[in-house]
């Protein structure tokens, strides 16, 4: 068993190092005065995170000689005002944590190495497509991709399915079903459907569902006008489409007037509150860390389509990288670690996606295939659906200004919430989108484009 191997190898890397800690509550090793550190900044998320981090930097330090990686993690509240500070006196890490959406532009800036001149070009092209379109500029790769985590999962009770009804293993996939099983599974004491909110919810969570009905984001690809109407004048059909879904759902009440909560808290939809739900794939991890009796009773699933092909785009794609600071006087000392934690050993890559709970997925073919092998992927009755019907189909999240965004979301509340006609509703945010490349001068100015 993989994972059994993995385990084996983590214990004995642990009694095998004298005096070694794992830095939880501890210290790092200390560098020797002759060796290369290799000065790393580690955005803080989960415990798991840190505990994995730690236990195979620990390991590459003790099988690389001469060169130690010093972690140092940082919250993300800290992280903005400490950055500026480094930057400021020449002080920057060696290795640091990306967002998708920073890399072009902190690429752009000159505040980053190209990634690719200094790991084989064989290691890059382990990882899928659509998520190295998202590091790549000027035909180099700048960071390499950790993870990734899709904006759009829909969860569903079972039971409940079964209660009015509804096969609990055949959630619904195109838009039509989606309405009819949130009418018929709400009721007095619960919604049938939680779905994304206000404009700002509505902006970022429909990435993918945008670009899976129209084919193309609200702007086109040099940044210079409006897609949302066409050179005819006509209001694209797929974004009338999503907002009578929207406007249906509302005016037959199967979805809340006022959130529940935030998009991203699985709470309310654990709490029996809501038949179906509409979160991120985070939200996986919840239901495992905070709700773990409800695992055999929810079903996970990509969100319906038009016509109910999931080999489009249902979920945006954001997650975590790592970068070479521009600044760095150790590239390839950086490089090599990087390669290590993120593009080597399949087993490492898994051994965190298993922490995980399978609810952060991999950018890389061959860690997936060292996944599908393991038995505690295969009885994981998430991951497989998710990593096959989301993520090779989701998108990038958009890089221009997020008030583009905010014009769709008020758009969609307009129609749903004030019941305004939706063309007219759609054409304010066709105008508000130009205003907005004009006034911010973005006009070519697409970093991938140019």
């Amino acid at each position: 068993m993989k994972m059994a191997r993995i385990a084996a190898l983590a214990l004995l890397l642990v009694l095998a190092l004298p005096g070694a800690l794992l830095f939880a509550g501890g210290e790092e090793e200390a560098a020797t005065g002759d060796d290369i550190v290799v000065q790393y900044w580690a955005r803080e998320f989960e415990e798991f995170q840190s505990e994995w981090r730690d236990l195979w930097t620990e390991q590459y330090n003790q099988q690389t000689p001469g060169v130690t990686v010093e972690i140092e993690y940082v919250p993300g509240s800290a992280w903005d005002e400490k950055m500026t500070g480094a930057q400021a006196v020449g002080e920057t890490p060696d290795v640091v944590h990306y967002s998708y959406n920073q890399v072009i532009r902190i690429a752009q800036l000159g505040e980053l190495l190209p990634i690719s001149d200094y790991i084989p070009e064989g290691v890059l092209a382990d990882i899928y497509p659509n998520v190295l379109d998202m590091v790549t500029l000027d035909g180099k790769v700048w960071t390499f991709p950790e993870l990734v985590e899709p904006s759009m999962v829909l969860y569903y009770h079972k039971d409940m399915f079964e209660e009015v009804g509804l096969d609990p293993d055949s959630p619904p996939e195109t838009w039509a079903e989606m309405i009819d099983y949130a009418d018929r599974l709400t009721t007095d004491e619960r919604f049938g459907l939680l779905i994304p909110f206000n404009a700002v919810e509505l902006g970022w969570t429909m990435w993918g569902q945008r670009y899976g009905a129209t084919g193309h984001r609200l702007i086109d690809d040099s940044w210079s006008r409006s897609l949302v109407v066409d050179d005819n004048g006509r209001v694209d059909s797929g974004y009338v489409q999503l907002a009578e879904v929207w406007r249906e759902l509302y005016a037959n009440e199967s979805v809340p007037r006022q959130a529940l909560d935030a998009y991203v808290n699985i709470a309310p939809f654990a709490q029996r509150r809501a038949a179906m739900a509409f979160v991120g794939s985070w939200g996986i991890g919840a239901l495992k860390r905070d709700f773990p009796e409800l695992l055999d009773s929810v079903g996970v699933s990509n969100a319906p389509t038009l016509d109910g092909n999931f080999e489009q785009a249902t979920a945006s794609l954001g997650g975590w990288t790592l970068g070479i600071d521009g600044l760095s006087d150790t590239p390839q000392e950086a490089a090599d670690y990087i390669q290590y934690l993120l593009g080597g050993d399949p087993d490492i890559m898994a051994d965190f996606f298993v922490r995980a709970g399978f609810s952060k997925y991999s950018a890389r073919r061959s860690v997936d295939d060292a996944l599908i092998q393991m038995p505690e992927a295969q009885n994981d009755p998430f991951m497989a659906i998710v990593a096959e019907r989301i993520v090779p189909y989701a998108v990038a999240e958009t890089a221009y200004p997020f008030g583009i965004n905010i014009a769709f979301g008020n758009a969609m509340e307009r129609v749903f919430l004030q019941d305004a006609d939706i063309e007219e509703s759609f054409r304010i945010a066709h105008q508000e989108i130009n205003d907005i490349i004009a006034n911010e001068g973005i006009a070519g100015q697409n970093p991938q484009q140019q």
